[in-house]
């Protein structure tokens, strides 16, 4: 009997020396991923159970345009808080109808976005500018 509790015990012991050498080996994973740069999050999606949880947690994220341009210049004794990671303002807003996210285009940057709108408005603008043009003016009768 004391033959078998021995074997159970040497049993454990193995067994928690390979939960704390998994363990050994997370921790080091997680240390790695804490020291990572340049991690950027673009956009999250967060759902709700019921639209009183969506109101309150909405309602704590906004704040004014005038709020939010005080904690930039560092005025009004505006302190950081949940509203900002990283120095950088959350913006919450609520999610359109996913039927209508072309998620391929989630990687594209602000940037890339404006550059795109600017060169789509002047191509209409073109257009537009073209099919007023009276042209009229120039056949030679």
């Amino acid at each position: 009997m004391a033959k078998e509790k021995g074997k159970k015990a040497l049993k454990d012991f193995k067994t928690i020396e390979k939960i704390k050498k998994n363990q050994d080996k997370l921790e080091e994973k997680i240390d790695k991923l804490k020291n990572v740069k340049n991690t950027q999050v673009l956009s999250a999606f967060v759902t709700f159970e019921t639209k009183a949880q969506r109101d309150l947690v909405y309602s704590h994220y906004q704040k004014s345009p005038l709020a939010r341009c005080c904690f930039a210049i560092g005025c009004c004794s505006f302190k950081k808080d949940a509203n900002y990671l990283q120095g950088k303002y959350l913006k919450v807003t609520a999610a359109t109808d996913p039927s209508n996210i072309i998620w391929e285009n989630m990687n594209y940057g602000s940037l890339n976005k404006f550059l795109r709108r600017l060169i789509s408005w002047g191509i209409t603008i073109a257009l537009w500018i073209i099919s007023n043009y009276n042209f009229n003016d120039f056949l030679i009768l």
